[in-house]
């Protein structure tokens, strides 16, 4: 054989995933995506546009294809393994980071058939899965398969509301600051309270 590069599987896995994503876009989200060698866990900064074409809100978005996707016995979650540190640093990004796995199993062929499922990494999410993020190497993300991805997507109202709740949060900080305490410690003192 001659001495040229080849792609390996997993490359090839990567890129039709990021070819059926393209596909299945919503027209109010903006990508952009960042180099493989410097995204550390992170593909795409999508940002949205409202109904008016205003560019109002971004976040960010994982992709992950699979062959050999891991559906629940009754169909309704498909599972995918990630690694812990990759999720410690989700935890510390901000915007929120969303995960969407594109099952290529039966349609490599045929990407726009192909289904993607998405999941929002919220702090809910990292709170109820606290301990497992301390003491296990990879925890396995269930995402309902009826959080599909598609051209229709709509979140703006979802990020919208997130972002609301977020100001309303730091007003709520700023009127519970105890005097020679930072907002950290005021919180705390109220939440042992």
């Amino acid at each position: 054989m001659e001495n040229l590069p080849k792609e390996g599987r997993s490359q090839e896995i990567g890129r039709l995933a990021a070819r059926a994503l393209g596909i299945k876009l919503p027209k109010s989200w903006i990508e952009t995506p960042l180099a493989g060698d410097t995204d550390f866990g992170i593909d795409y900064t999508i940002q949205l546009k409202s109904n008016e074409n205003y560019v109002k809100y971004s976040f960010y978005l994982q992709l992950k294809g699979t062959t050999v996707p891991s559906y629940s016995t009754d169909k309704t979650f498909i599972s995918y393994d990630f690694n812990v540190s990759t999720l410690n640093s989700y935890r510390q990004q901000e915007p929120l980071v969303m995960v969407a796995v594109v099952d290529l199993s039966e349609n490599e062929e045929d990407l726009p058939n192909c289904p993607i499922y998405y999941f929002w990494l919220e702090e809910e999410w990292f709170s109820t899965n606290e301990h497992k993020l301390k003491t296990q190497s990879t925890i396995t993300i269930r995402i309902p398969v009826n959080n599909i991805l598609h051209t229709s997507l709509d979140v703006y109202e979802y990020y919208s509301n997130r972002i609301l709740e977020k100001f309303a949060v730091t007003e709520l900080k700023k009127k519970i600051q105890i005097p020679n305490k930072t907002s950290v410690e005021s919180i705390e003192l109220f939440t042992n309270a």
